[in-house]
């Protein structure tokens, strides 16, 4: 029980979580609530909000509210009725902001790592065009060969997926007083670039050493 609730003879009648009176990013605080015709015994300036829940849109309610107000005291000044959605839109938007560019940029960043990644790849099979010539002519099977090709790609691709995996946790520390909501180690993110680069390294691997192993074998060798 409050100390002031138990000086003032009151009961508690439920419990509430702890919560933020001005910024979302504060920490929570302990609350409490009483009811209106107790508020006079416990503050001294008396009630300045008032909370209603609706059923449907707020807008629909927001005529009856301030008539419901100004008939208790016509010496009130007009009431401002603010929808408490807009309330907390004002307050989120700069976080709103903030995400939506962290989002734009990772973004870029993840096409720009497939587009390179499969440059890269792609470019060192089709460098050992020549290799996989002397294999067929020895006798190799493509599939083999296709097997092995794509092996060692996703081989080079998991080193570096590790060492960005490890940057990312790294880094997301120092972004996390940046953010709000949103979990910088989300699993769900970090396995859905895993997923994307895994791909493309797969296919940057496997079709350049397709159109290899379908080239003549005399061909291939005199590649250069």
């Amino acid at each position: 029980m409050v100390p002031e609730i138990a000086d003032a003879g009151g009961e508690v009648v439920g419990v509430a979580e702890d919560s933020r009176r001005s910024d979302v990013k504060e920490e929570t605080n302990l609350q409490y609530y009483v009811p209106l015709a107790q508020s006079d015994s416990l503050f001294s300036d008396g009630p300045s909000s008032l909370l209603v829940r609706t059923v449907g849109a707020s807008r629909d309610y927001e005529g009856s509210v301030r008539r419901a107000v100004q008939a208790t005291d016509p010496s009130l000044p007009f009431p401002s009725v603010s929808p408490m959605p807009q309330l907390f839109a004002n307050r989120l938007r700069p976080w709103r902001l903030g995400s939506s560019l962290f989002s734009l940029f990772g973004g870029l960043g993840l096409l720009l790592s497939a587009i390179g990644l499969y440059g890269v790849l792609s470019y060192m099979v089709s460098q050992r065009t020549s290799e996989m010539g002397i294999r067929v002519a020895l006798g190799a099977a493509r599939r083999d060969i296709l097997t092995l090709v794509v092996r060692q790609g996703l081989r080079v691709t998991a080193i570096g997926l590790v060492i960005g995996v490890a940057g990312s946790l790294v880094a997301g520390k120092a972004l996390g007083s940046l953010l709000y909501g949103v979990s910088p180690h989300d699993p769900v993110v970090l396995g859905t670039v895993v997923m994307v680069l895994v791909v493309v390294a797969t296919l940057a691997s496997y079709l350049p050493a397709l159109r290899a192993t379908r080239v003549d074998p005399m061909v291939a060798l005199r590649y250069e």
